[in-house]
């Protein structure tokens, strides 16, 4: 626990033995390694959240629904395109105005 209260002071070689303190690295390279840890730290973490925001909670609005692609190779194209009216209604219904 001494070298983190050293480490937090400004002291880098408390807590360790004589020998052990000539070993250690001068403190601009300590704090810019624990810098570089605490960055790459913060973007895992972020990343995760992400990942569980996405994918992982129940609010996820695309649970359960295909992607176009996966639509595409489990119906076929033609099947798709001729049940459009059904599957999309406000673009291809009877009178829309939608894409052809």
């Amino acid at each position: 626990m001494s070298v983190v209260s050293g480490l937090l002071h400004g002291d880098l070689r408390q807590g360790f033995t004589h020998a052990q303190a000539r070993r250690l690295a001068g403190p601009v390279p300590t704090y810019v390694a624990v810098a570089v840890a605490e960055v790459v730290l913060a973007v895992v973490a972020g990343a995760g959240l992400v990942v569980v925001r996405r994918h992982l909670l129940p609010s996820d609005s695309r649970g359960g629904m295909a992607t176009r692609s996966e639509a595409a190779n489990a119906l076929g194209i033609r099947q798709l395109r001729s049940a459009r009216s059904v599957i999309r209604p406000d673009c291809y219904g009877t009178g829309s105005q939608g894409p052809p």
